[in-house]
């Protein structure tokens, strides 16, 4: 089953049944259905075929919607991308891809418009907003004379419907490449793992759609059960409480930092607001901190449930219990529809409570996009490699202990060491990087980004010019917080450039 077969199934059971909500404004399922065909026959009025990328680089807005199920129903594969991006980072990640189309608000053609011949491959771009450039297509213009019939092209299952690049450098881009049939899968087993239906409604707050966790766990998820998705574009946590308490919200899922930032509000305002529509508070994309667990009990009286996955499995894979029964530390059990090992470097699997290499089997990711030798490294016999190491226990409890692969998480987001390091090589007077995480010292955003640099001879830098010049480049939660200019790189006793060495300075 494609994307669009799964849209029109709840379609029949539920067309006036609230899909979305945003700024005040309510979608039905069925006016969802008959905008996203609109978009669909204006993507094929301007050359859009089956098999192309059209890329998007959009907030979270109603648009991003109908925009993403317009490019599945025509069989091309959306590419979300993420709007904080900067040129390099932006460059890097389009030169991969080649996008036929780029539909982007006023923020990033600003960025890009000047670099267009850079980008040759882009023949049309699309905007929401008016930006003031001719040639770029307005969306009023671009669904003009859109025939009034239901848009019906057979997409088969097995096509890619997306390319997502929220989980690797993207210097060096690692485009996962995700069927629509594992999409209705992974969407109809989280949503089963969350127990939900079509008497949820779900806020997407702080969870951006171009990733992972926000468009298929809370938007896919949702949907593909007949619940309510209702989207926040700001991120105030007065704002969120508030939604929460008017729209009877019954589901929230966010990172760590994002319930760090709630807890926080709640100590100092908690009698303002009525959450008890709440049944469900979930976390994922970063190690959940004990604590934060025991303050949602006391203030908001539930368990912050945690759950693990990764863009190349498409969706999460574990999840607590929700009746309070899970383990202190653990991810949860394996859902319904996945398998979870744990090997040692030999592919074998290891007893209960040994520590290897978490190995998922499932309705995961196709491959990496261009990248067979990587697609090879990483599905092995029907089997995801994710490079995360933890363990079961003797009850099928998860529990994550660190990654193998060279990053770190701030605010839930993944940053490898090489964006970091790649782009301050290219920093005017840089002759040596080395970057690292450490504990964020706010003790709100898990970790946080250090480096070490090393001049040319005679060049002159400071530590502020050098975040200057990330800011210019990098999406700015990258851009390190802390920034030594040292005569030599921290070593180890080999006498090779050691990230051990720099997280203990």
């Amino acid at each position: 089953m494609n994307l669009a077969d799964r849209l029109s199934e709840v379609v029949t059971t539920c067309p006036e049944a609230i899909a979305l909500k945003f700024e005040g404004k309510s979608i039905t399922y069925a006016e969802l259905d008959r905008i996203s065909d609109c978009y669909a026959w204006a993507f094929t009025h301007i050359g859009v075929v089956a098999g192309e990328r059209v890329a998007l680089l959009m907030t979270n807005c109603l648009e991003f919607v109908f925009f993403y199920f317009g490019i599945v129903k025509t069989g091309a594969a959306a590419v979300p991308l993420d709007p904080k991006y900067k040129w390099p980072e932006l460059k890097a990640l389009l030169d991969d891809c080649q996008p036929k189309v780029l539909a982007c608000q006023a923020d990033g053609l600003n960025i890009l418009h000047q670099h267009r011949s850079e980008l040759s491959y882009i023949q049309h771009y699309i905007s929401p907003e008016d930006t003031g450039y001719p040639d770029v297509i307005l969306l009023k213009n671009f669904l003009t004379d859109i025939p009034e019939i239901p848009f019906e092209i057979d997409v088969p299952e097995n096509r890619t419907a997306h390319i997502a690049y929220t989980s690797a450098a993207q210097l060096r881009p690692q485009g996962v490449v995700i069927s629509h049939v594992n999409l209705v899968k992974t969407a109809a087993i989280s949503a089963g793992g969350f127990a939900q239906s079509a008497e949820d409604r779900v806020i997407l707050f702080a969870l951006p759609l171009h990733h992972i966790i926000g468009l298929v766990v809370v938007l896919l998820g949702t949907l593909f059960s007949g619940g309510s998705v209702i989207l926040l574009s700001g991120v105030s946590i007065d704002c969120l409480l508030k939604t929460i308490e008017r729209e009877s919200i019954t589901v929230f899922l966010g990172v760590p930092f994002i319930h760090a930032m709630l807890v926080r509000h709640l100590q100092e305002n908690s009698s303002e607001y009525n959450l008890t529509s709440l049944r469900l508070c979930g976390s994922a994309g970063a190690p959940l901190p004990p604590e934060l667990v025991l303050s949602y009990r006391i203030l908001l009286d539930r368990d912050l449930v945690d759950f693990y996955g990764l863009t190349e499995s498409t969706s999460h894979v574990t999840c607590q219990p929700l009746d309070k029964s899970g383990k202190s530390g653990s991810v949860g059990k394996v859902l319904k529809g996945f398998e979870l090992e744990v090997v040692n470097s030999a592919g074998q699997v290891l007893l209960p409570s040994q520590t290897g290499e978490i190995i998922i089997r499932g309705p995961v990711m196709d491959g990496i996009y261009r990248q067979p030798e990587k697609t090879n490294r990483m599905l092995r016999n029907g089997w995801l490699y994710t490079g995360d190491i933890g363990y079961k226990d003797s009850d099928g409890y998860v529990y994550i202990k660190y990654f193998i692969k060279p990053m770190l998480i701030t605010k839930g987001q993944n940053i490898y060491f090489s964006d970091v390091e790649d782009l301050l090589l290219s920093c005017p007077g840089v002759k040596e990087v080395l970057a690292v995480g450490i504990p964020d010292p706010d003790g709100m955003r898990g970790e946080v980004v250090r480096v070490a640099v090393i001049l040319r001879d005679g060049a002159e830098q400071t530590p502020a010019g050098i975040k200057k010049y990330c800011l210019e480049n990098i999406a700015q939660y990258k851009t390190p917080r802390e920034i030594f200019i040292l005569k030599e790189l921290p070593c180890d006793l080999l006498g090779l450039p050691c990230r051990d060495t720099l997280r203990k300075m």
